[in-house]
């Protein structure tokens, strides 16, 4: 992936190890810098940042549509003569638990010498980590939960799941499943969304929505085995979880 800034009388070039990561994956590249001024000129720093942004937010120029992550200088108190370029290696461990990239909004690499107004960006697709793609794959083959959606929510992931069409599940709408790895702990929120019939304020007969809550927590000896996901913990705690959403007395 490449991407490319000028401020005048600096071109910046960037360039990165891949097109899209994982968390907790490590994103690293090269920054090159080149004054392509007749003078000499000097900067006081060169920096890159990585930092989420909130597409709709970059787009008004909304004072608050950046949250760092984490800023790297790369070289202070820079001198280039003309036509000189210099070369800068970098790199950002990506955290286990942070933002994918949803339609609301991505990570991405700002790079230059300004703030973030005055800076080059690119966005960092980032994809759910490897593990919890396992689990979340055990409950749609296992379980044949459907997926709607996945987005970043308060330091989760957030899955919309619709259980299938089967007398197991008669009173679920869906589920919503916030899952992250954190410390090497995996952490699972469920919210179920539940339907029945009971009486409105006419005592006419209606649909009734109630939600109900489960949290599960898993060390990394229990959701791994041999160093790979340990589908058959996944397929019981997710038993587990489901189960709490099924009628306890079938007429």
């Amino acid at each position: 992936m490449k991407g490319f800034f000028f401020e005048r009388p600096l071109e910046y070039h960037l360039e990165t190890d891949g097109e899209e990561w994982e968390q907790g994956g490590r994103l690293q590249g090269t920054l090159r810098v080149k004054n392509i001024d007749k003078d000499p000129i000097g900067s006081e720093r060169f920096q890159i940042v990585l930092a989420y942004g909130v597409y709709k937010k970059i787009k008004d120029k909304d004072t608050d549509a950046w949250t760092e992550v984490e800023t790297q200088i790369l070289a202070e108190n820079i001198k280039l003569s003309p036509q000189e370029e210099q070369s800068y290696n970098w790199e950002f461990d990506l955290p286990t638990d942070c933002q994918i990239t949803d339609k609301g909004g991505s990570l991405f690499l700002r790079y230059g010498s300004g703030n973030s107004a005055s800076q080059g960006k690119i966005d960092v697709r980032v994809n759910l980590l490897p593990i919890l793609q396992s689990f979340l794959q055990t409950f749609e083959t296992q379980f044949r939960f459907k997926k709607n959606y996945e987005k970043s929510k308060n330091e989760y992931t957030e899955i919309k799941l619709v259980p299938p069409d089967s007398q197991d599940f008669p009173s679920l709408d869906h589920v919503l499943c916030l899952m992250r790895i954190h410390e090497d702990k995996m952490e699972i929120r469920y919210l179920f969304k539940m339907k029945s019939l009971g009486r409105g304020d006419s005592e006419n007969m209606k649909v009734m929505r109630k939600k109900k809550e489960y949290q599960q927590e898993f060390t990394a000896e229990q959701y791994t085995t041999g160093g790979f996901p340990n589908r058959e913990f996944f397929r019981q705690a997710i038993q587990e979880a489901v189960d709490q959403a099924k009628p306890r007395v079938i007429f």
